[in-house]
């Protein structure tokens, strides 16, 4: 009788484990295979959704010059300087709305920063095959051409924040803004107030352009003009809580921006010269460095950060 139950109990578990291994068999039959992975630019891969943080950018303080009256960085638009040799590039621009727009730039747009007890230094590199500019009037409105933008915000506040722009031939506008263009901000320049506007150029504002060859030539083929920009901390931080010099660590929001338009050939009917004019029924294109998430410039809560960093510790082997 113990020999028959056990002989039965054997063949009950041998079907048990037999109808549950062919079970399984069709479950991982059926179980789809996973899926291929996500492009690390795609918006699903940022998980932690790091493309939607503002940039960052720490800028060293320049050594200390040799004499009172020298100082590291001359402003003539070509980025030679040992100082500058020694600093990353920022990342390349993107367009305005985000990394993800299906529109993205084609002519690398980067820069450098470096400063000292009185100035922001700004080194820029635009990639250009086309090289032109109109504006030539100080403080008018750059951005009707091709121009580099500097934006700064100094107590990150969004209020009372500072813009610079330069086009291809080193004309410039420079403004204070109490508040964004959206909450009823106005501009502070000479450009709307020409005897008591807001001028960096009091407080030694720089700046210089250098293209190799002329500009507004078809014939010429040029690649890139770059920047170089010396901005006075103290308008920077004019009615704001930053302090000037800034401290070490602290950090101030910036941003950059580039308008780019696109351009055809027209040759003068009267001389035979050739120039550029801006292609009809078409908008400027919008590269910055850290995204605004929106066609608007004038929302410095999306800005970047700017930190400031103590002089550079270069070791030689």
């Amino acid at each position: 009788m113990h020999d028959i139950l056990h002989l039965q109990l054997t063949v009950l578990l041998s079907t048990i484990l037999l109808h549950l291994s062919r079970t399984d068999a069709i479950e991982v039959h059926q179980v789809q295979q996973p899926p291929p992975p996500l492009p690390s630019d795609s918006p699903q891969s940022q998980c932690d959704f790091a493309h939607l943080h503002p940039r960052r950018y720490a800028a060293y303080h320049l050594p200390p010059p040799p004499d009172q009256l020298s100082t590291s960085i001359t402003i003539d638009g070509v980025l030679d300087e040992k100082v500058w040799a020694e600093v990353a590039w920022s990342e390349p621009f993107q367009d305005i709305q985000g990394p993800h727009f299906w529109s993205q730039p084609w002519f690398t747009t980067k820069f450098k920063l470096r400063y000292d007890q009185q100035f922001l230094y700004v080194g820029a590199y635009l990639e250009e095959t086309e090289v032109w500019a109109n504006v030539s009037k100080r403080n008018d409105v750059i951005f009707h051409d091709n121009d580099f933008e500097v934006f700064v915000d100094a107590d990150g506040s969004t209020h009372n924040y500072k813009e610079f722009e330069l086009n291809a031939r080193n004309a410039t506008w420079n403004l204070w803004l109490n508040r964004p263009y959206r909450d009823g901000g106005h501009e502070n320049s000479t450009r709307v107030d020409p005897e008591h506007g807001f001028d960096m150029l009091n407080s030694g504002m720089r700046s210089a352009v250098f293209v190799k060859g002329p500009i507004n030539d078809p014939s010429e083929r040029l690649h890139y003009w770059t920047v170089e920009i010396a901005l006075p901390l103290s308008d920077l931080a004019l009615h704001s809580k930053a302090q000037v010099p800034p401290v070490a660590n602290f950090f101030w929001r910036i941003n950059f921006s580039r308008v780019e338009w696109s351009v055809r050939v027209v040759t003068d009917q009267e001389t035979g010269k050739q120039h550029y004019e801006k292609k009809p029924g078409l908008k400027e294109e919008n590269w910055v460095w850290s995204a605004q998430h929106a066609v608007e410039m004038h929302r410095p809560e999306w800005w970047g950060y700017l930190q400031f960093a103590l002089e550079m510790r270069i070791h030689h082997p």
